[in-house]
């Protein structure tokens, strides 16, 4: 296996190609946004780190030959434009979720659109031993969700290259914080030692690194995350909230 890992980082946001990418997320995902407002999220494309996610994602793909015969299984996939985007350039596009809203909102827009008919969701827990025969897919991904699982990171991939056919590709990116706590179960630590688990480079803190508390669009994204803490007066942690930055970790591997 051969692979390599990088941090998101400004520049490419800058780039007119992944600007041209955004515009035409932005529009296929406004013309379903009705159908999914009772989703968690009916705008997924204008979240700060997936304006370098979405592009980034796509790249490593369409470099994938005859893209038209291959599969797609992505992990944690919910209900977010780059599926319709890439459904239309596979054979089919798996798309594993385990919150049950997910189905109904692709069946949906399905009704209203016969482009996306290729798509097919299963509930089922990332975490878990997945239900495929061994090199199953040509492509595994995951966009943000690995992290948000309570299995270890390591345990995870290995499943994901069981399903992954010889010659296949893995595309990972990973929220990465400087603690592990809250939702975010990953620290730098962590995303490191993964990067040495698969054997490939572990990728330095750039300058340009894009981060959730810089300011995108004349927008501060600042997310709080919940931490224990014990400020003396009681045995028991205490949950606070605090504003911690979120970096992206990025990983291609080919099988």
């Amino acid at each position: 296996m051969k692979g390599f890992a990088v941090w998101a980082t400004i520049d490419p946001l800058l780039h007119r190609n992944y600007q041209a990418i955004m515009y035409s997320i932005h529009d296929i995902e406004r013309s379903y946004s009705h159908i999914v407002t009772d989703y968690v999220d009916s705008l997924y494309s204008y979240h700060w780190s997936r304006k370098f996610e979405y592009p980034w994602v796509i790249k490593q793909i369409s470099t994938v030959e005859d893209l038209k015969q291959k599969t797609i299984l992505d992990l944690g996939g919910g209900v977010t434009p780059i599926q319709f985007i890439l459904s239309g350039y596979v054979k089919e596009y798996i798309n594993i979720d385990i919150n049950p809203a997910v189905n109904k909102q692709i069946e949906q827009v399905n009704k209203e659109s016969s482009l996306y008919n290729n798509i097919i969701v299963l509930n089922i827990d990332i975490g878990k031993k997945l239900p495929f025969e061994n090199d199953s897919f040509d492509i595994v991904m995951s966009i943000s969700a690995i992290e948000h699982v309570i299995a270890p990171l390591n345990v995870q991939v290995d499943e994901m290259l069981r399903v992954l056919k010889p010659g296949g590709k893995l595309i990972l990116t990973i929220d990465v914080t400087d603690i592990r706590n809250g939702i975010f179960n990953v620290n730098r630590e962590i995303f490191e030692n993964l990067c040495r688990y698969l054997k490939i480079d572990v990728p330095p803190r750039e300058m340009n690194i894009l981060h959730s508390m810089q300011t995108l669009d004349g927008y501060i994204v600042s997310p709080f995350l919940d931490v224990n803490v014990n400020d003396g007066t009681t045995e028991e942690p205490v949950r606070e909230q605090i504003v911690v930055p979120i970096y992206i970790g990025c990983i291609v591997l080919v099988k």
